[in-house]
């Protein structure tokens, strides 16, 4: 009865041991997920930065050359509408053009 019970123990601490090297390899994969999914997580910051900065430069690049063409325009007809009408044409040009970068986008 002895040798049984000794045989019994030895085979459930071989199964118990057998079940933790299995968690320990899924914990391994977890992590080796985990770690993947933080990889993404910086490539989806750096996407999403060069987006916002795309719309910052798109936006200040359009009002900057309505403004200078219509300054170049007002200083050539000496008429003062000129600059204010490619200063707003600037400036619906830039609306215009993020709303294609993000319409793309999405």
């Amino acid at each position: 009865m002895t040798v049984k019970l000794i045989q019994l123990i030895i085979i459930k601490k071989y199964i118990f041991i057998k079940r933790m090297n299995d968690i320990n390899k899924l914990k391994r994969r977890i992590n080796k997920l985990r770690d993947a999914q933080n990889g993404n997580e910086g490539l989806k910051f750096a996407k999403t930065f060069s987006l916002m900065t795309s719309l910052g430069v798109t936006i200040a690049g359009s009002v900057f050359l309505g403004y200078f063409s219509g300054d170049y325009l007002q200083k050539k007809y000496n008429n003062d509408l000129l600059l204010i009408l490619c200063l707003f044409a600037g400036v619906f040009l830039g609306g215009y053009l993020v709303y294609r970068l993000i319409k793309r986008v999405l």
